[in-house]
């Protein structure tokens, strides 16, 4: 679990350093965007440290929208 989180931790330390003189030119939005995009890889990055049995973002999305998007489909085909 530690090999796992030093992974995690070196993966992000390098995206942010080679991002780091853009974000100091960005504005407010586009930091906000960067933050909102970087949520489910800290999910995803939490799931792949800790090994918790939570749902993926897959399985997240299906039982979010999995229904309209049937719904969707079915008005598409025509039925």
């Amino acid at each position: 679990m530690i090999a796992k989180a030093m992974f995690l931790l070196i993966i992000v330390v390098v995206i942010l350093v080679c991002d780091r003189s853009s974000l100091r030119q960005a504005e407010r939005r586009t930091l906000l965007v960067y933050s909102l995009l970087f949520l489910p890889a800290a999910y995803l990055g939490l799931l792949f440290v800790t090994e918790l049995p939570w749902p993926n973002l897959d399985e997240l999305l299906r039982y979010l929208f999995g229904g309209l998007a049937n719904q969707f489909v079915t008005f598409l085909k025509g039925g």
